[in-house]
């Protein structure tokens, strides 16, 4: 509960409302995921792009959450 006394719903990912659905950790985590199976043997070029793509993109969501927690942090000073 919170302080108001009132309950704060859980999404259908589990986490709580106004909880990012994932991660700075889980970002960076499926982004090694995707680097490591872009590196695969056996795919096409196409596929290893594709997987890269993703990694980067990954990698980008964390530096985005990251910046949001810092201005949360500063807009609660």
């Amino acid at each position: 509960m919170q302080a108001s006394g009132e309950r704060r719903s859980i999404t259908r990912a589990g986490k709580r409302e106004g909880e990012p659905v994932i991660n700075i950790a889980e970002c960076r985590e499926h982004a090694d995921l995707y680097k490591r199976l872009s590196g695969a043997s056996g795919i096409s070029k196409d596929r290893s792009d594709v997987l890269k793509n993703i990694a980067r993109t990954y990698v980008g969501l964390a530096g985005q959450l990251d910046r949001l927690a810092s201005l949360t942090r500063n807009e609660q000073r």
